[in-house]
């Protein structure tokens, strides 16, 4: 999910997107994602399961779609 939102807000300057806080969204708050990527939280009692896919995309295809393969 966190990579769709990467995806949506790509190239903008939304704050909530800009994981690194350098005022783009950009590869490198991509990184941070794809680093945690299916982590889960140890620190929440019932923390959410991680999802390889929603809404039918997954991190590889988002990456693709932004060319970042």
């Amino acid at each position: 999910m966190d990579a769709l939102y990467i995806q949506t807000y790509w190239g903008t300057n939304k704050r909530e997107a800009d994981i690194n806080f350098d005022g783009v969204v950009d590869a490198k708050d991509m990184a941070f994602v794809e680093e945690n990527y299916l982590m889960q939280n140890p620190t929440i009692n019932y923390a959410p399961t991680p999802k390889k896919k929603y809404k039918s995309q997954s991190l590889e295809s988002i990456k693709s779609a932004l060319g970042l393969n």
